[in-house]
């Protein structure tokens, strides 16, 4: 497998045999330095992770819009009180 560093974009080659049933491993570039995490291509973890990358933002993650006019709503409910 084809391994790159996302910040100086070196490419390495990985042999999958070192994974041995490991969920992923963490590997460090030579021309920069920067820490690389690679999943087990057949594990269940790079499934999940692409999962999560894939599955839209749940309802507790989005805010909810704020009435404007508070005001106004108070109006509508009754509009007698005004008459």
């Amino acid at each position: 497998m084809i391994v790159d560093c996302k910040r100086c974009h070196a490419e390495y080659r990985l042999n999958e045999a070192l994974f041995q049933g490991s969920r992923g491993m963490q590997i460090r570039c030579r021309s920069c330095g920067n820490s690389i995490l690679v999943l087990n291509p057949g594990g269940l973890a790079s499934e999940l992770a692409v999962l999560r990358i894939a599955l839209p933002p749940q309802p507790d993650d989005i805010e909810k819009p704020r009435r404007k006019f508070r005001w106004l709503s108070l109006l509508t409910k009754n509009p007698s009180i005004y008459l």
